[in-house]
């Protein structure tokens, strides 16, 4: 009922325009002051219908900003920086990506470099094993000069096993190296897995809000068009006042000039 009690202003108010009109034919053409004292009392109560729904014109373009358009341009600048986010979070994976290759890269330059030099500890320590060898076997050959041949076995034998303990120590470091480099690679894997599936349920959770602000909004859009139908009708209320207003204004302009 609050939208339509304009329009029955304006009704009222014309129809007593009207009820004017026939009462001013009544009058007698000696007397034209209450004629015009009725139509300028007629006119400043259209004046005042059409201020009224000028008032209500406004209040209701200011209602639908603050409940549309403003929250429109919100879900706006939100679903700007959320996508803003989303390709941040879509090179951040890149970098998780890159990060975790050049981490490999780096773990296998270190294992060769570590391999290579034991290695060549090794070829050293099986050639000097080689040779201690040879001598305990020149002096186990030896039948003369018995104390000289105990004294030297005697020795080298220590010199061999300390030479074998070396050199599986060394072979063992090699396997260690290689034991180390799958469990850097297992680890490298599984932080970036971790990175990768944190980074996808980030994502996961963005799209989602964008999703929800683009329902929001087209709800507001339909909404909206609505609410245009409503002012469109308060419109068409507002210019029929302003008619019926400068009409009865050039009316009383016409009774006043002699």
């Amino acid at each position: 009922m609050g939208q339509f009690a304009p329009f029955l202003i304006l009704i009222l108010a014309w129809g007593l325009n009207s009820e004017t009109m026939r009462s001013q034919g009544a009058v007698p053409a000696t007397s034209q002051t209450a004629p015009i004292k009725l139509e300028k009392t007629k006119l400043e109560q259209l004046k005042q219908v059409l201020l009224t729904l000028r008032n209500q014109q406004s209040e209701q373009e200011r209602q639908t900003i603050l409940t549309y358009s403003q929250p429109i341009t919100d879900n706006d600048n939100q679903i700007q920086t959320l996508t803003d986010l989303l390709d941040q979070h879509r090179l951040a994976e890149n970098d998780v990506n890159e990060a975790a290759t050049l981490r490999l890269q780096e773990q296998s330059s270190a294992e060769k470099s570590a391999r290579d030099q034991i290695d060549q500890n090794i070829i050293s320590l099986e050639q000097e094993l080689r040779q201690t060898q040879n001598l305990i076997a020149y002096w186990q050959m030896q039948f003369s000069e018995l104390d000289t041949k105990e004294d030297q076995l005697a020795s080298l034998y220590p010199v061999l096993q300390n030479q074998e303990s070396q050199l599986a120590q060394l072979r063992q470091q090699r396997v260690d190296i290689s034991t180390q480099v799958l469990l850097g690679t297992q680890a490298i894997s599984s932080a970036t897995e971790g990175a990768r599936a944190q980074l996808a349920a980030n994502e996961k959770a963005i799209q989602n809000e964008i999703t929800n602000l683009k329902e929001s909004t087209a709800r507001l859009l339909r909404d909206q068009d609505q609410a245009r139908a409503s002012s469109e009708y308060l419109a068409q209320q507002v210019r029929q006042a302003e008619f019926n207003y400068n009409q009865q204004r050039q009316k009383v302009k016409k009774l006043e000039s002699p």
